[in-house]
């Protein structure tokens, strides 16, 4: 066989130069897939008041194994769900409220093709008065990610006054629990935190938080908002702002609960549906029964 010729050499070798200037692995582009869990639950008829919950109250939706979790959703749930928590590949939290069996259908935004890391931050407890505590935790994602946050991270039964789980900006998250009992029992050293996904912003560009509210519930039992995202945007993530039903200090619901259930919060088509309702027996007393509903739209990349 003859020898290459120096010309075959020369574009061997300019092409070896080309290729060795190129990552070894380029970066994929985000991949979003919705899996659609259904849990059942049984919340024991003598609930721990505090941070304890049973077994049968355990909720954990998952992804596949090289998947990451990027943000929990709900389709149905008739009970308050409390405790959202990231694992790598899966969403974990508890049902509470009224006892008995319950079917919750759930949604997870599934995510491959980016570097997404969880970071959790527990809160810091301050009194507001010689009766009362207020409790906030705030994660930084830094200058270069998008937080996503799992949003009903408080682990109270029952809930007490006005709850918020919401983007701080588009790199941060902050939750904020208040009128909470200064002689309730925490059962953890961190009852309220916030618990986020870290996106990089090369992966989930043009990010905007849309809010929405809705007094509906100071004449109704149930309340309901539609969030649509503009722009080629489609929901990557939501937050909410509660304000409580009651003002009693345990006054509440025959479930035990002083704010309304999250009934639905759904990634649907660009936008998210929410629904919240009264629990059984609520009787609202306060003059500010508003929900608000916060989604994070994005174009995935």
């Amino acid at each position: 066989m003859p020898a290459p010729s120096r010309t075959v050499l020369l574009i061997a070798t300019a092409v070896l130069a080309l290729a060795a200037l190129v990552p070894a692995s380029a970066s994929a582009a985000l991949k979003i897939r919705t899996a659609k869990p259904t849990e059942t639950v049984v919340v024991p008829a003598s609930e721990t008041v505090g941070t304890y919950f049973a077994e049968s109250q355990r909720i954990s939706s998952s992804c596949r194994s090289r998947e990451r979790a990027l943000a929990p959703g709900i389709l149905d749930a008739p009970r308050h769900i409390v405790g959202q928590s990231f694992g790598p590949s899966a969403v974990g939290s508890w049902a509470v409220g009224a006892k008995g069996r319950a079917t919750l259908r759930l949604q997870v935004l599934c995510a491959r093709g980016a570097s997404i890391v969880h970071r959790r931050k527990p809160g810091r407890t301050v009194p507001t008065s010689s009766s009362w505590l207020k409790s906030t935790a705030t994660v930084s994602c830094g200058a270069k990610r998008v937080a996503i946050g799992a949003p009903l991270s408080q682990e109270f039964s029952p809930g007490f006054g006005r709850f918020s789980s919401k983007p701080k900006g588009v790199s941060g998250w902050q939750v904020t629990v208040e009128s909470i009992p200064s002689s309730f029992p925490f059962q953890t050293l961190a009852p309220v935190y916030a618990d986020v996904a870290c996106v990089p912003k090369k992966s989930l560009q043009a990010v905007t938080v849309v809010e929405r509210s809705t007094t509906a519930l100071s004449s109704a039992s149930t309340a309901t908002l539609r969030v649509v995202c503009q722009g080629g945007r489609r929901a990557v993530g939501w937050g909410v702002d509660q304000q409580p039903f009651s003002g009693a200090t345990y006054g509440r619901a025959s479930d035990g609960w002083a704010l309304p259930i999250v009934r639905r919060a759904a990634f649907s088509g660009k936008g998210m549906a929410f629904q919240f309702d009264l629990p059984p027996g609520a009787r609202v007393s306060t003059s500010d029964v508003t929900q608000t509903a916060y989604v994070v739209c994005a174009k995935p990349r």
